[in-house]
């Protein structure tokens, strides 16, 4: 019984830390507008970070109805 406690406590733990970051960016505009940035965000643990489904969209949204190079904020995944 402890041992399933402790395993489901692990889990979610886990699944907290393995969330979205976000850093400050710029609007890149072309077929899609988006939010970038000159680097690729590395997350805290030094791991590169990775785009999901989720931080695509929020990096779509993040420049709706702005121009060119405005500022955003980009939203990564951290494995």
């Amino acid at each position: 019984m402890r041992f399933t406690t402790f395993a489901i406590l692990a889990g979610a733990v886990a699944t907290v830390f393995a969330g979205n970051e976000k850093a400050p960016g710029f609007c890149n505009i072309g077929v899609n507008a988006f939010c970038t940035n000159f680097q690729i965000p590395a997350c805290r643990d030094g791991k590169t970070a990775t785009f999901n489904a989720a931080a695509t969209s929020a990096n779509e949204a993040a420049c709706k109805g702005k121009k060119n190079n405005d500022s955003c904020t980009q939203t990564f995944t951290c494995p």
